[in-house]
């Protein structure tokens, strides 16, 4: 599904294109693509901007692309975008790079809810996560689980002994559960669709996005019940 989505249009561009120029208005020193070898990855290639480095690894696991990556570029951080989060606000990315600058000895920055679970993993789809480049490295050693290879955060965050953590506390407006910009089914591409047509913008900053669905009751209640059904 990851590189199908990032093949679909939305605001006059591909999915990449359009997460890609989101991520660049964040403090970051560079963006980059990280993608599995298969037929999918071919069809996207033409998709990526050219000043975009992309990374092709055959690691069977997100973790071991990740990896992959950061021994090729030999980068200090990273910070992880899936492509189905293509409202990932910037101005949150560098909250994380901020507080990963001041916490030198942690490995992992993210966000965190009320209920103490990770922000990156809900349905509200503008939490990033930061990692220290040789956490990663660490993990792809040590980590044997299928479910955790697959699932970065998890491998990271379900070890703090190893990894030394930093959380951030979500924004009081982002707790309530009428929120829903990940894109996991075809609905939810839809919802996300009617933002970006309604709001015609791209550098969309989550307080305005997060105003338009409470002030839009359809989309409101309909992603409140997509949330509640889970």
């Amino acid at each position: 599904m990851p590189s199908r989505l990032a093949q679909r249009m939305i605001g006059g561009k591909p999915l990449i294109e359009w997460l890609i120029r989101r991520l660049g208005e964040a403090h970051v020193d560079g963006v980059m693509v990280v993608l599995p070898e298969d037929a999918d990855t071919n069809a996207l290639l033409p998709l990526i901007p050219s000043d975009t480095p992309v990374h092709i690894s055959r690691k069977q696991d997100s973790l071991g692309r990740l990896a992959d990556a950061i021994r090729e570029y030999q980068p200090r951080g990273v910070v992880r975008i899936p492509v189905e989060n293509p409202f990932v606000d910037p101005a949150l990315i560098d909250r994380l790079l901020t507080n990963a600058a001041m916490f030198e000895k942690c490995d992992y920055v993210a966000y965190r809810c009320e209920n103490g679970s990770a922000a990156a993993a809900s349905p509200v789809g503008l939490f990033a996560e930061w990692y220290r480049a040789k956490a990663i490295l660490k993990a792809d050693e040590i980590v044997e689980d299928a479910s955790e290879r697959e699932n970065v955060s998890a491998a990271i965050a379900a070890q703090p002994d190893w990894f030394p953590q930093h959380l951030l506390p979500v924004p009081s407006q982002l707790e309530g559960a009428d929120v829903r910009l990940s894109v996991i089914d075809e609905e939810d591409w839809e919802n996300a669709l009617v933002i970006v047509d309604a709001m015609r913008c791209h550098d969309l900053a989550w307080q305005d996005v997060v105003r338009f669905i409470r002030e839009t009751p359809h989309l409101r209640q309909r992603m409140e019940t997509m949330n509640q059904v889970g």
